[in-house]
């Protein structure tokens, strides 16, 4: 995944999941808390503890979610709340010869949410591991004193309810992961693939233009080989012959493709990538210059716009999109990526959006070419790509 241009199905997904979580969650933590009011009267201050500090989990959930800022270190902290919640569990209970009959701890509320919670934020070892955990101490808080003392079939129940309803989860989690990756790695494969296909027209119309050449200049000095009729005209024919001859000689040594790229080559397979990312964009290719891009070049710039397009996909919340892609002169690229999205500021820019200094900025100087970036919150964004030979 670190090496793929754009993982942005993958991002899409992993968005669209913790969204619907933490709204599940809010649903979920209000019946739980209705139901741990609806026993107040067996247990104390331990209790109330308990229910405050979900609430105080639950609401930095639902705030980081909706601010769009990283809820995976909360989700993990409900996750240890729910073991935690179990354990202290006893602690809560004022008196057990006080419980109703067929008496479950509101916390029951709680694990399914839990361990679906664990599954969305950490790989598959160890949300299973999690599930296990969280199954094994709940059947003893079940079949405790401090948890009504249910008897054997019921915990068995209980056990395979959570057993079941977390490895369901787990499961369609990893089934619809391992679907999207592979879109994300078959996108990759499509710009790569675009961007080589450039490379290989480039080399094509090169040979196209070197066997012209040579065959205007062949032609050419048999025609006038054909018609000599005195010695000036074969002393002609013979020179014409030697520099024909020096040019094929010439061409045999530096025949080797060029590792270059022609701008409009480039250009059209950054329609096409830009395009799969985003088919609402708008892309117009202005120009095209005829100084050849050095492959460096042409892939430093190819992974910066796929970046850059994927910070917009995944980011801007924008409803239109414009890519223009230019030669102002006959050896040089200029590329104008813009967005009408919620914007940011360049010296706020999150942990998690690296790709902007390292991806964007630092990838394209490091082939000589220059990159900038224009944003304010609320403004869009504008990135320029810009190459001169």
């Amino acid at each position: 995944m670190k090496n793929m241009l754009t993982t942005a199905a993958s991002a899409r997904l992993e968005w669209l999941i913790r969204r619907l979580y933490s709204l599940t969650l809010l649903l979920s933590s209000v019946e739980s808390v209705a139901n741990s009011i609806t026993q107040y009267r067996y247990l104390n201050w331990m209790n109330v503890a308990l229910v405050v500090t979900l609430v105080l989990i639950v609401g930095m959930i639902q705030v980081a979610t909706w601010t769009k800022r990283n809820m995976d270190p909360w989700i993990v902290v409900l996750g240890i709340f729910g073991i935690a919640a179990m354990l202290v569990f006893p602690f809560a209970v004022v008196d057990v010869d006080a419980l109703p009959s067929e008496y479950q701890p509101w916390l029951w509320w709680v694990i399914g949410m839990s361990v679906v919670g664990i599954g969305v934020v950490s790989k598959p070892p160890i949300a299973i591991s999690y599930l296990f955990a969280v199954t094994a101490i709940w059947v003893w808080l079940d079949a405790s004193p401090w948890g009504g003392g249910s008897d054997l079939m019921l915990e068995l129940q209980d056990a395979t309810y959570i057993f079941l309803f977390g490895g369901t989860v787990l499961g369609l989690f990893a089934l619809v992961r391992e679907s999207v990756l592979k879109v994300d790695i078959a996108n990759d494969l499509a710009i790569k693939s675009a961007a080589h296909q450039a490379g290989i027209d480039a080399v094509e119309r090169e040979r196209q233009r070197i066997d012209a050449l040579i065959h205007d200049r062949v032609l050419n000095t048999l025609l006038l080989a054909s018609k000599a009729s005195n010695a000036s005209e074969y002393s002609s024919v013979m020179n014409l012959s030697q520099e024909a001859i020096e040019s094929l000689r010439r061409v045999e040594q530096e025949f080797e493709p060029r590792p270059e790229i022609q701008p409009l080559g480039l250009f059209r397979a950054l329609k096409q990538a830009a395009l799969q990312l985003t088919p609402d964009a708008n892309v117009e290719i202005l120009s095209g210059g005829s100084t050849a891009i050095p492959a460096a070049v042409a892939e430093a710039i190819t992974e910066a716009l796929i970046q850059a397009l994927d910070n917009v996909v995944r980011h801007s919340k924008s409803s239109k999109v414009s890519l223009t892609l230019q030669s102002p002169n006959q050896s040089s690229v200029a590329i104008e990526l813009r967005d009408n999205g919620v914007g940011f500021r360049l010296n706020r820019i999150p942990k998690d959006r690296i790709g902007v200094q390292i991806s964007i900025l630092k990838r394209v100087e490091a082939v000589g070419a220059r990159a900038t970036i224009e944003s304010a919150p609320g403004a869009g964004t504008l990135v320029r790509l810009e190459w001169q030979a």
